[in-house]
């Protein structure tokens, strides 16, 4: 079986390279906006890693993550947040995230979570 990769973003270009970096790795992306019932969301999809943007539209992403970390049904997931402003989250480490990556990110530093989250499981 595949292993999912959840990414939650306002962009849906950064599936699109997403899905490029990884071309036939056996993974499978996922990509969802609607991040209402991200509980259910999460338990649906069942990912083994979630990528969420710290600024989406209405809803601080840091918010969520520490939500998801809360939650006895997803906080064994690792969450990486990325952000074109990640002054902000260093300073924030209440959230629970397991590690940052900044956009623009390099293709090389994205395989590298990837492989270090997942290849742990």
């Amino acid at each position: 079986m595949k292993k999912r990769i959840l990414i939650i973003d306002n962009d849906a270009d950064i599936v699109d390279g997403i899905r490029n970096i990884l071309g036939k790795k056996p993974y499978e992306v996922l990509y969802h906006v609607d991040f209402d019932d991200i509980i259910k969301l999460v338990q649906d999809l069942a990912p083994n890693i979630i990528f969420l943007d710290y600024i989406l539209n209405g809803k601080n992403g840091g918010d969520l993550c520490k939500f998801l970390k809360s939650h006895v049904l997803t906080k064994n997931i690792p969450v990486i947040l990325f952000s074109a402003y990640p002054k902000i989250l260093y300073s924030h480490n209440n959230f629970g995230f397991n590690d940052i990556l900044e956009k623009p990110f390099e293709n090389d530093d994205f395989v590298y979570l990837i492989d270090k989250y997942l290849k742990e499981k």
